[in-house]
């Protein structure tokens, strides 16, 4: 028997996995992010969000760590 001094015990939900937050990483948005940071100077964290990406996904991309042959995209497209 509890306590009239012990707080009840409240049980919460479990929690959700969150929701994806950006489009999967294609050829076409790849050179588009390569074209906006590396050509246009623009910030990667910028460039991610216009394009609705993960700035790691920027990032990767910029570094070569996923697609590095991936070619500029015309600039008339990225703006």
């Amino acid at each position: 028997m509890r306590d009239a001094n012990t707080p009840k015990v409240v049980l919460f939900p479990r929690r959700r996995r969150a929701a994806t937050c950006s489009k999967p990483l294609t050829l076409e948005l790849a050179s588009k992010a390569k074209t906006m940071v590396i050509q246009l100077g623009m910030a990667q964290h910028v460039a991610a969000a216009k394009l609705e990406l993960n700035p790691a996904r920027v990032n990767d991309v910029i570094h070569g760590r996923k697609f590095h042959a991936a070619p500029f995209a015309p600039i008339q497209d990225v703006i």
